[in-house]
């Protein structure tokens, strides 16, 4: 973690606001350098109001520096740096910590981090001032309500997986889900005020995380289309995204599975939104973006009958040239596969693929290799003895998530250090399938390989494809909820993500990230035109990001944005009408 002092730029640019007229004010949020940030009496009696559950969030490292320096607090903080699950129940904390720092280009000196000296400072930077720790609805209520009186500027916090920042903020105020985590199975759910026939479900509150969905879900045999990461919480940015898994391709993404939310509005209410009620509202939350339209309480989602799979594993090494070679016959089968009922994942890195793929719905072993199988023999026919191949049975996709996951994030003492990704940059492209066909192939193979070897050789980062779409996905209306059309014609999701070391200077990282983005991404941007990005899986400079996020959904994402938060209390970077702030910080409209 990276962070330097930052007091003097904060006063210069909170000194604008605690100066400014009557109108200046209304423009502007309150952050803690304000003169209209609330009193400490007021912050009291809001902490009596959610019977002392409010919190002063800080720096994961806060313990590790002077002069609040504790030892056994900063062994704790240590030992736990590359633990996703550590950091997603810390109210400072998130899985991608430049974020905290206030910048990404601090040099490491100037930081408050895992390598920096106890005597180096450690100021608040981008982590929330105070945050309520939400136990039950009313807290969520009250935070919501204080927020909107005293103006302030607001960020909404479940687990902390946040690539984009969009849960923290300078001098803010944060409502924290994560211990709000209760899980309920409904056997014959029907949505409120809904004329349907009951269906299987499963009711999850806003920080609950996806391991114990799915290990809830599958006491009764069912399974829940969520997320490859079991630490990501399952009701809150995942699902406002859009959510992609490994079963989209069998039952769609994880906003085509949602029956209904239970919501807080900016006016501190609680709203159900489904079809049948608030229907505008609940088409917004499936997509349309986290920390947007309120704060979700609770989301049900149907689940689904789980099945027999099969998981294929392949890594294979070679130089550049032979690794080309198999890359891109992987690319020629990608439609087969997909077609086929195959889903799951691969990465290029230096002089490496690697591919985890499952077939859903599936008991036999033959049957499955018989599509990947030649792909293997060619790959070791162009690598030699550089591949190992395995293809094994399990019973059901918990059996899979089991064995597969980084850790158990219920048992003591287990790191999950499977995600945590402390310095990096990331972009990212959905390409369509019609990239695939002849004679487009070849142009997106070299424009891919181009791309990764940016990536992987230039820069020693991966090149990843998420094999998540196509099948059930395809078969949606894209106009059915708010999810970037984009998807219903995607194939592929890839995301292009290098990180960088401590030492690196400010040039060096901004060099990195442009790298990324105008040279790796842009490859495939340039040959996917109308396409798009994944909202919660993209790069921070995003270009155009109001159609590569929403498409042509924008528009009425923005009435249903002015409807629901006319006032703008929540807003974050690349949300729908945050193009109406200015400023990295999202304190004061144009």
């Amino acid at each position: 973690m990276k962070f330097r002092s930052l007091i003097s730029i904060t006063t210069l640019v909170l000194a604008t606001v605690t100066a400014a007229s009557p109108t200046e004010s209304h423009r502007c949020k309150c952050t803690a350098k304000s003169s209209c940030w609330p009193s400490q009496q007021q912050w009291n009696q809001l902490n009596s109001t959610v019977h002392g559950r409010l919190v002063t969030p800080h720096q994961p490292f806060y313990p590790c520096h002077d002069p609040h320096y504790d030892a056994e607090a900063c062994r704790i903080a240590q030992e736990h740096r590359i633990d996703e699950k550590w950091a997603t129940d810390q109210a400072g904390a998130l899985t991608n910590e430049r974020w905290l720092m206030g910048s990404p280009y601090l040099p490491e000196n100037q930081t408050c981090g895992f390598n920096t000296t106890r005597s180096q400072p450690c100021p608040q930077g981008n982590v929330p001032v105070y945050a309520v720790d939400v136990h039950e609805q009313a807290d969520m209520q009250a935070g919501v309500r204080f927020a909107s009186k005293h103006n302030l500027r607001l960020v909404i916090r479940a687990t902390g997986h946040d690539i984009l920042g969009r849960s923290t903020a300078m001098g803010s105020f944060s409502i924290w889900t994560r211990h709000l985590n209760k899980i309920a199975i409904q056997d014959s759910f029907v949505a409120a005020k809904c004329n349907m026939q009951p269906q299987h479900a499963i009711t999850v509150q806003a920080g609950a995380q996806w391991y114990d969905v799915y290990k809830a879900a599958s006491a009764i045999g069912r399974v829940v289309v969520g997320g490859a990461d079991i630490t990501v919480g399952a009701a809150g940015g995942y699902i406002a995204g859009g959510g992609h898994s490994a079963l989209s391709p069998a039952h769609g993404l994880a906003v085509d599975n949602v029956l209904q939310f239970t919501v807080i509005t900016a006016q501190g209410d609680v709203v159900v939104a489904n079809d049948c009620q608030n229907s505008d509202l609940f088409w917004a939350l499936r997509g349309g973006g986290g920390s947007t339209f309120g704060v979700v309480y609770d989301v049900t989602y149907k689940t689904h009958e789980d099945k027999p799979m099969a998981f294929a594993t392949f890594v294979g090494n070679g130089d550049k040239a032979a690794l080309k070679t198999v890359v891109n016959r992987w690319n020629e089968l990608l439609p087969k596969l997909s077609d086929e009922g195959y889903s799951g994942y691969f990465e290029i890195a230096k002089d490496l693929l690697a591919i985890q793929y499952i077939l859903f719905d599936n008991q036999d072993l033959a049957k499955a290799n018989k599509t990947i199988g030649p792909f293997v023999d060619f790959a070791k026919e162009k690598l030699g003895d550089h591949v190992s191949f395995k293809l094994i049975q399990f019973p059901n996709y918990w059996s899979y998530i089991k064995t597969t996951a980084s850790c158990d994030p219920n048992s003591a003492g287990g790191l999950c250090s499977a995600m945590v990704s402390p310095n990096g940059f990331i972009a990212s492209r959905l390409v369509p399938r019609s990239n695939y066909e002849t004679p487009k192939i070849n142009e997106f193979s070299d424009a891919f390989w181009e791309a990764a070897q940016v990536t992987a050789y230039d820069l020693s980062g991966i090149a990843m494809g998420h094999s998540i779409a196509g099948g059930a996905v395809a078969k949606q209306d894209p106009d059915s909820v708010a999810a970037t059309p984009a998807w219903r014609k995607t194939l592929v999701h890839y995301v292009f993500a290098a990180a960088f070391d401590a030492g690196t200077t400010a040039a060096q990282r901004l060099d990195i990230e442009n790298r990324i983005t105008n040279d790796a991404q842009k490859k495939l941007v340039d040959i996917t035109p109308g396409s798009g990005a994944y909202f919660n899986e993209a790069s921070s400079k995003e270009a155009h990001w109001q159609q590569s996020f929403f498409g042509n959904h924008y528009d009425r994402l923005v009435s249903i944005k002015r409807k629901w938060d006319p006032k703008h209390l929540f807003v974050c970077l690349q949300c729908v009408g945050s193009e109406d702030f200015e400023g990295p910080h999202f304190v004061c409209r144009k």
